[in-house]
């Protein structure tokens, strides 16, 4: 079971419960990063719309932490630099 779209959603949008539906798909047909669980999608921001019965991927939504997604070991942080040019 992966979930998808069950309606159209726009870029920008936060994953309400009826934006999403489960689908039945065999196990070595379901897309990588696939979506199974509704706490892992619900609340989350879509990075590109999504259109009806498209599969949820992680890939698909933003993280919900700059540190998502990151390997064990590795940080994030934030770097303000005092002239933007100098980071061209």
């Amino acid at each position: 079971m992966v979930l998808v779209a069950a309606r159209e959603v726009p870029a920008g949008a936060v994953l309400a419960d009826g934006d999403v539906r489960p689908a039945n798909v065999p196990g070595d047909a379901a897309q990588p990063g696939a979506i199974t669980s509704l706490s892992d999608a619900l609340g989350r921001r879509v990075a590109a719309g999504l259109v009806t019965g498209e599969a949820l991927t992680a890939s698909r939504l933003v993280p919900r932490a700059a540190v998502d997604g990151l390997p064990r070991g590795r940080v994030a942080l934030h770097v303000v630099a005092a002239d933007p040019a100098s980071v061209d």
